[in-house]
């Protein structure tokens, strides 16, 4: 079986076009076709037509027939079976706008061939790009790069890799590590007017190889029709300061103009395939606008007026001021904007993408025209693992929409491993664990989705299918819902809570720290996802946000976990491969594609088991802060120690399948087993509170004596255990206070060692230790007699004072005497170093006395205090607001101690709006622990709606949490997370009136169930305003109504809003979903 192929333009094919028809022709004969190839314009028979638009007149004619239709823009392109003439078979025709529009057609007629049955070769397709520039970037230390980027192979795979997936730009950007960029042009050429500058790690063979490699790559992108942007980093001491003597010798004030000027026209001169330059300006903030300004006019913008690249200049945004883009913009070079978009994380999208004027640049240019503006999505918080999710990556896509004329740039993973943070090559998986031949093509999913979606965001998921059909056969189906699945868990969790430090993070062998750094970790997204302390305030308060919560993550994050669980079983069927790889089965090579894909999945899947343990422990620990109910301390224990199991699977897993040593960009390094110390150090905190508790019971006052860590409050890591007040040598006596020292003179602090709580201290590199039990590891001492006051209200008090240096240098102290309100508590005591003393007394406080504590040293010694307590004798209880579900149990529980043995505990509880109290007997649960269950409710009459809580003792002292006029209130809520069903369609755009001015605009939600709500407000701003206007809305009683004054409205400028949904039931949620959508609606302003 044979075909013929015209090519029917004038002039021959590109060399990039020649590589696309012999793929096709390749791919025709592996299926057992021969393909006979005619280069001429003439019009004569054949079995496909192909050429462009612009150069083919057999083209041109059937456009001026209306046979073919092609979108207008550069890089269209369409597929159609029609016959050139009445008596002529049906033909193929393959039309393009240009030779990258037809290099495409061309590679997906090929990928039809080897993945569809042939007689679906012509179906027909006509598209155009969505977004023009769609660029993948990457990161290359030229001071230490992996050998990996010198084989021209590699660079020659790639590109065709790049132009497949509908790429048409290739960013390379050299860096290095330092707050100052190193200088990049000594290490590729020299610059014979000066002699003086020279690298000193980078001899003549080294430049000459570091040459060749950057025209290798500039001509295979070429090749094969990709435009290769060379990105540089540029900085500038300031003025009165010398360049650093090293790595670069001979820098200076006075020659870095001219040698910028002459060492770039030299490179550009060497790289004539080069398409622009991309600049990166490290310490802008550091450089004034006009030093600025002046350097690039002399440097970049004259070389690039002197020798012209069709991409020009590309700014990073974050680098350069408003004033300084209006300053270069006169000079007539091409310029672009580029700006990351969300930070430097793969987070859920939840923000439409700025224009220029919009990001503050204006809009005052040359001609009006709009300035390029390129969105770069930075993935460093996907590195190594697989992803690939079609519904994440086109609601990014889509976020860019109207958002300039720029495009989109994305950084792949291991995007970060050339950037040479290593000195030496590492292979990803070990012992040759691969089913590759490049690392880059293990990510072939990422690229596909990125490529393809930012040429056409509504691509059909058929073509995803397509190659996954082709890699696994009848598997394909299932791998491709798995890696939707996965591809959700990283980027939730980021959004959600990895908000802080990026830079020095790596999220994907992350555990977030110890619980106690864990717990106050910003979210990522704060306008949309609520942190774990405001969710608890708001769940003390009773109060409703309609935030993502921490639960409604942990809910999410758990379903993705056992959906992937779930389907990796189904996948592996009755071939139950064990994930633990042992030397054997790797000395075997038993590994393939379908089996490292189910591996990466079952590492997200624990990944996202983890965390929802963890989350749900850390909001368990924060109720123990906040209320001292002993159950939420040992929930959060519970919960700790299963989330410990999920992360030890990663491990199992991950041990003899992934390099041990993984560099991957600037922050985090090593390996998920390198974390395993991290589970240990919070396990044993959690420990120490729990035996603290055990000893000391509920409190009503406590204080941590000792010195703040120099930064502590900033860091969170200040050495004051939670649930104290901190009391130093400084801390003088106010009444607003209530406590403090008297004087102060003679008194000293010893501060906390430095102890590590997050991956970032490891990044760091500071010396610390273990974070345990905060109360010892602090304190405060002194040899002059000294007293502590507490103001107290009247009445009868245990007090507890603890004496106990675990300081990071522990010593003897004494002998010396303490004092309560005048009472000798002890005298002559010596506390040997590392040995805890605990001293109890009670004392009773009459009207207008407080509690003085004296400390004294006697016979020469000091004295010294870590803690004190203060407890009523009377009962103390200590109690979270229930969280009840329909169907089961309701079980309410509590700590309830005291001085005095209790006689009884008792839940009164009222069901349904009214009616009086029953009571049921709260029974002993644990230490301290009481608890009562009763059925679950058969109807909502039989729900308790509000209750408290009572306690007595043996000598008839009792205590009450809550009361019959302000009771406690249960939360009920359902098992899973349900958003009722709400109608709302946003404006086309919003055009002024009839006298030119703008009219209020109207929004209007509708319901199906109107007893499902309880308000919804809408959340307005213009996209370039960072104040977000919050409206209630009115319920007609058919739906909920509000008005968007027209004196909000600018001309040219785009409305962003949203709405705050607040259920009958009491759950709040944002309208968009952020979890599932993009959590905005975007309108035009005329």
């Amino acid at each position: 079986m044979g075909i013929i192929m015209r090519f029917v333009n004038r002039e021959q094919p590109e060399e990039s076009t020649n590589i696309a028809l012999e793929q096709v022709k390749e791919s025709f004969m592996r299926q057992g076709v021969t393909v006979e190839m005619i280069f001429s314009p003439q019009e004569a028979p054949a079995d496909f037509f192909i050429g462009t638009l612009g150069e083919s007149p057999f083209l041109q004619k059937l456009a001026a027939q209306r046979r073919i239709e092609l979108l207008p823009g550069e890089e269209a392109f369409t597929i159609q079976e029609l016959a050139s003439n009445d008596n002529d078979p049906p033909a193929v025709i393959v039309c393009a706008a240009d030779t990258r529009g037809l290099n495409y057609a061309l590679y997906e007629l090929a990928e039809r061939i080897d993945s569809q049955p042939l007689n679906e070769l012509t179906t027909p397709v006509t598209e155009k790009p969505f977004l023009p520039i769609r660029e993948v970037f990457i990161f290359h230390n030229f001071r230490r790069p992996q050998q990996t980027s010198f084989n021209p192979a590699y660079w020659e795979r790639y590109f065709s890799f790049l132009i497949r997936t509908r790429f048409n730009r290739f960013r390379l950007l050299l860096t290095t590590a330092g707050k100052i960029p190193t200088q990049p042009f000594p290490y590729f050429l020299d610059a014979p007017e000066f002699p003086e500058i020279r690298a000193m790690d980078a001899p003549p063979a080294v430049k000459e190889k570091n040459l060749r490699f950057l025209q290798g790559i500039a001509r295979a992108a070429r090749r094969h029709g990709i435009d290769f942007i060379l990105g540089l980093e540029q900085g500038l001491p300031a003025e009165d300061l010398s360049f650093p003597p090293v790595p670069v010798t001979g820098l200076s004030q006075e020659n870095i103009i001219p040698y910028t000027y002459t060492a770039l026209k030299e490179l550009l001169a060497h790289c004539p395939e080069m398409d622009g330059i991309y600049l990166r300006w490290k310490g802008a903030g550091t450089t004034q606008v006009e030093r600025q300004v002046d350097f690039l006019l002399r440097t970049y913008i004259r070389v690039l007026k002197e020798d012209p690249r069709k991409a020009g200049l590309i700014l990073e945004a974050e680098g350069f001021s408003p004033e300084a883009v209006a300053a270069l913009r006169r000079e007539g070079v091409p310029l672009t904007l580029s700006a990351k978009y969300q930070g430097v994380f793969f987070t859920f999208p939840c923000y439409p993408a700025k224009t220029p004027a919009e990001a503050g640049y204006g809009d005052s240019v040359p001609g009006d025209v709009p300035l390029p503006l390129v969105h770069e999505l930075w993935t460093a918080s996907h590195r190594v693992l697989l992803w690939g999710d079609p519904e994440l990556a086109r609601r990014f896509v889509l976020s860019f929409t109207s958002a300039g004329s720029g495009g989109c740039a994305v950084a792949p993973p291991l995007a970060w491993k050339d950037a040479g943070y290593d000195r030496r090559d590492w292979p990803l998986l070990r012992y040759g664990r691969t089913y590759y031949t490049w690392e880059f093509e293990r990510y072939w999913y990422f690229y596909l989705l990125f490529g393809r979606l930012c040429y056409n965001p509504h691509t059909s998921g058929k073509i995803w299918l397509r190659e996954f059909n082709r890699r696994f056969g009848a598997a394909g189906v299932d791998l491709a819902e798995l890696y939707s699945i996965a591809g959700k868990i990283i980027s939730l969790y980021v959004t959600a809570h990895a908000g802080a430090d990026q830079n020095l993070l790596w999220p994907e062998i992350d555990t977030g720290g110890l619980l106690d750094y864990y717990l106050q970790t910003p979210p990522g997204v704060p306008e949309f996802f609520s942190s774990i302390s405001q969710y608890v305030r708001n769940y003390l308060d009773g109060k409703t946000g309609s935030q993502v919560t921490p639960e409604d993550v942990a809910q999410y994050l758990d379903e993705l976990g056992n959906h992937l669980l779930e389907k990796i079983a189904l996948c592996r069927g009755n071939d139950p491969s064990p994930w633990h790889l042992t030397n054997r089965e790797i000395a075997q090579g038993e590994i393939c594609e379908d089996d490292s894909t189910l591996r990466d999945f079952t590492v997200l899947a624990n990944f996202a088991r983890y965390h929802a343990a963890k989350i749900r422990s850390a909001v368990a620990l924060t109720l123990f802060y906040e209320t001292g109910d002993f159950a939420q301390l040992l929930l959060a224990r519970d919960l700790l120690q299963e989330s410990g199991k999920f992360w030890r699977e990663i491990t199992a897993i991950t041990a003899n399948l992934y390099f041990r040593r993984m560099v991957t960009g600037p922050g985090e390094f090593g390996h998920w087993r390198d974390k395993l110390f991290f589970l240990l150090e919070e396990e044993r905190r959690i420990d120490a509170l729990i035996r603290e508790h055990q000893r000391q019971g509920l409190f009503l006052l406590g204080f941590d004596f000792g010195s703040l860590l120099p930064g502590a409050r900033r860091s969170g890591n200040s050495g004051l255990e939670k649930r104290f007040y901190f009391v130093g040598p400084k801390t003088e006596y106010s009444m607003d206070e209530g406590f403090g020292w008297l004087a102060t003179g003679d008194l000293h602090g010893v501060p906390p060692a430095p102890a590590r709580m997050s991956e970032k201290d490891l990044v760091t590199g500071k010396d610390a230790g273990s974070y345990g039990l905060q109360l010892f590891n602090d304190l405060v001492w002194g040899r002059k007699p000294a007293v502590f006051r507490v103001d107290l209200l009247p009445g009868t008090y245990q007090i507890r004072l603890s004496l106990y240096d675990q300081t990071s240098n522990p010593l003897a102290h004494g002998p010396f005497r303490i004092s309560l309100n005048g009472r000798v508590l002890t005298e002559n005591l010596v506390v040997p170093a590392g040995k805890r003393v605990d001293l109890v007394e009670t004392v009773a406080i009459k009207e207008g006395e407080y509690l003085a504590v004296e400390f004294s040293g006697q016979k020469g010694g000091d004295w010294f205090v870590s803690a004190l307590t203060v407890r009523p004798v009377a009962p103390l209880i200590a109690h979270s607001p229930a969280v009840l579900e329909p169907g089961a149990p309701q079980i309410i529980q509590a700590t309830v101690t005291g001085v005095q043995p209790l006689t009884g505990v008792t839940l009164h509880y009222r069901t349904g709006e009214a009616g009086d109290y029953r009571q049921a007997p709260m029974d002993p649960a644990g230490p301290g622990l009481y608890r009562c269950e009763l059925p679950p409710p058969a109807t909502a009459a039989e729900r308790i709606t509000a209750y408290y809580i009572t306690a007595l003792d043996s000598e008839g002292a009792t205590a009450t949490c809550g009361s019959p006029e302000a009771p406690l209130l249960p939360r009920w809520q359902n098992p899973a997370r349900e958003i009722p069903y709400l109608i709302h369609h946003p404006p086309e755009k919003v055009s002024r009136g009839t006298g030119q001015e703008y009219g209020s605009l109207p929004v209007i939600v509708t319901l199906r169930n109107p007893g499902e709500i309880k308000e919804i407000s809408l959340c307005y701003r213009l996209l370039q305003e960072e104040k977000t206007a919050v409206v209630p809305m009115v319920f007609d009683g058919e739906g909920f109504t509000a008005e968007i004054p027209g004196s909000f409205f600018r001309s040219g400028q785009r409305l962003v809003y949203y709405f705050q949904v607040i259920t009958a039931g009491g759950d709040g949620f944002i309208l968009p979903d952020p979890l599932r959508s993009l959590p905005f609606y975007v309108v035009e302003i005329e």
